[in-house]
């Protein structure tokens, strides 16, 4: 089968639901089927040895198809003669009879007819995220054995590992929006994972145990795509403020966004805002569904998501097209992360929280954290030691992204942050007022200011530096002597 170039998904579902229709007429079965006895006479299954026999009793066997992919004229010959099979295997599970279909026959088929490089590696993380949805509807129904965690864990990696690699490919060749929007992507949908993840351990204690390996994982390639976002974004930012300190060198030179990075800022802006447009229209047809408190928490995200994107058009339309490709890579963030929390009510019935991260931001951040601390006071860290306990905050600047994360009583400051010049050294100073501290103040200092150096862009540099804290520490995060955040981190 030969796809037409520019062929997009609703074309591809549409050929799935037309081959779907074929059917085989009596004869044409009759036929094929005595052709498969006739083959299975003449070729009887041969002896194999003791290891065979013994994997030949696991119904898990037929998932080592998922390793070795079957040609896809093959592929394609089975959805036109299995006719409804192939739909049907889209809703199975691991451990199901159709799982290997789904896998192995539909998903591959798929991957063979997607054009654009582009498509290719947005549907291998899609599959990478249908891995863990798989995961997440058997924790939620507490039937989620040994084999099936081995087949979806093995598979989720394999998906991540792909999309690491495009990442490094596209950082190679110097690509930095296609690394930074591709990452992007990925940290939202994984970080989303995993607070989903967390919350399925929290309802159904007996989940815990079931998914702690994978959740481990999903962290884990959550974290790195988060690394390499930051990187990319420090590139970007960093480009822009070399082209700053080169128009005070030389006035008359010109401030024009390239453009790549116009074109690139442009498209990011669209998808972000057409992303918007789409998680509003489902929040809007099952609002009743998701009930009054989570339509509220989502329309609160969604309103946030669409004030980043306000401010990416303002600063395209005032040519600082890298600004706004980087505050559109947020809004994109809060969307995708508020459209699976949404997934997670409908299909897992659950809330992730009260503050789930669709959450209102409190007024007043003691009240908050008055929920939350030991009713003992401030004598200790404030968590439980029975209690796994963590949260974030983001921290925007013009340099790339800082983070402060909190997890059982310490805090982490950490992030890539771009060096206009190659002299720059980026040195991470803590002032704290006790142990745990109520205030904690970071400070991140060119080490090397005021020094004399080549004007050329330096590459970005991560930092990183903890302290110990409790629950409802207050924090002050100084860059280059300006203050870029302060208060408390709003619990997740």
């Amino acid at each position: 089968m030969i796809t037409p170039e520019g062929q997009n998904d609703k074309d591809l579902e549409a050929s799935f639901r037309d081959a779907a229709n074929i059917r085989l007429t009596p004869e044409e079965r009759s036929s094929l089927r005595r052709a498969i006895l006739a083959f299975a006479a003449s070729h009887p299954v041969r002896a194999r040895d003791k290891e065979r026999q013994e994997r030949q009793g696991s119904p898990y066997l037929i998932f080592t198809l998922i390793a070795r992919p079957m040609p896809i004229a093959l592929a394609g010959l089975l959805i036109v003669f299995t006719g409804g099979v192939s739909l049907a295997a889209e809703g199975a599970l691991p451990g199901e009879l159709l799982y290997p279909v789904k896998v192995s026959v539909n998903e591959e088929l798929r991957a063979a007819l997607t054009v654009s490089s582009d498509a290719k590696i947005a549907w291998e993380a899609r599959r990478a995220e249908r891995r863990l949805e798989e995961a997440e509807t058997l924790a939620s129904r507490g039937d989620f054995p040994a084999e099936a965690r081995a087949v979806v864990e093995a598979n989720f990696e394999a998906h991540a590992d792909r999309i690491r690699g495009r990442i490094e490919e596209f950082e190679a060749r110097g690509e930095v929006h296609a690394a930074a929007e591709l990452s992007s992507n990925f940290e939202a949908s994984l970080r989303a994972h995993e607070r989903i993840l967390d919350k399925l351990t929290e309802v159904r204690a007996a989940a815990g145990a079931d998914i702690e390996a994978l959740r481990a994982k999903v962290k884990s390639k959550g974290d790195a795509a988060a690394e390499a976002r930051q990187t990319a974004e420090a590139r970007i930012s960093g480009r822009a403020a070399a082209s700053v300190h080169a128009e005070e060198v030389q006035p008359t030179q010109s401030q024009a966004p390239s453009p790549t990075s116009r074109a690139a800022a442009e498209r990011r802006f669209e998808a972000a805002e057409a992303k918007l447009g789409e998680v509003r229209a489902l929040l809007s047809r099952l609002r009743q569904e998701f009930g009054a408190d989570i339509a509220t928490r989502a329309e609160a995200r969604l309103a946030d998501a669409e004030k980043l994107l306000a401010e990416a058009r303002a600063k395209l339309k005032a040519g600082a097209a890298d600004e706004s490709f980087i505050l559109s890579q947020r809004a994109a963030r809060e969307v995708q992360e508020a459209k699976l929390f949404l997934r997670a009510r409908q299909v897992l019935s659950i809330d992730v929280n009260g503050n789930d991260g669709m959450s209102v931001e409190p007024e007043d951040d003691s009240d908050e954290f008055d929920e939350s601390v030991d009713d003992e006071g401030d004598g200790d860290d404030g968590a439980s030691a029975d209690v796994h306990t963590s949260f974030m905050q983001r921290i925007e600047t013009g340099r790339g992204e800082l983070t402060l994360r909190y997890e059982d009583g310490a805090v982490t400051l950490k992030g890539v942050l771009g060096r206009p010049n190659p002299c720059v050294n980026w040195r991470v100073g803590v002032k704290t007022n006790g142990d745990p501290a109520s205030e904690i103040e970071f400070a991140v200092e060119d080490e090397n200011a005021g020094a004399i150096c080549i004007q050329i862009l330096g590459t970005p540099q991560s930092v990183s530096a903890s302290a110990r804290a409790a629950p409802n520490t207050r924090y002050r995060v100084r860059l280059a002597g300006e203050t870029v955040f302060e208060g408390a981190i709003v619990r997740d």
